[in-house]
């Protein structure tokens, strides 16, 4: 288990890094501290279920890929996912795909 939470920190610090991210700015948009942050890159600290979750929103990767080095079979369609969330009017949800879509075309 010490191993692959060691891998975790590992991508989770690679990925930041990539992001142009330091930890001070990551953790802030977590809402957790710089120190523990730290401790999750090191492998000297488990996130919990929401922390990885929010770990991977802001990262832009899968939990999968966090935990375990590879992504999910599956690309989720965000489109669907936007269409579903019951918490978004239907213009804000015309809005984002909209988005979405402009920025798969310029990939």
């Amino acid at each position: 288990m010490a191993t692959t939470t060691g891998s975790m920190g590992i991508r989770l610090r690679t990925r930041r890094e990539e992001l142009g991210l330091s930890q001070a700015e990551l953790a802030g948009e977590l809402g957790v501290t710089r120190q523990h942050l730290s401790r999750l890159e090191l492998g000297h600290d488990t996130p919990t279920l929401p922390m990885l979750l929010s770990l991977s929103r802001q990262l832009g990767v899968s939990t999968d890929w966090l935990l375990v080095g590879r992504a999910t079979a599956e690309t989720p369609d965000v489109a669907e996912a936007i269409r579903a969330d019951q918490g978004i009017s239907e213009a804000a949800k015309s809005h984002l795909i909209g988005l979405v879509e402009e920025l798969l075309r310029h990939r």
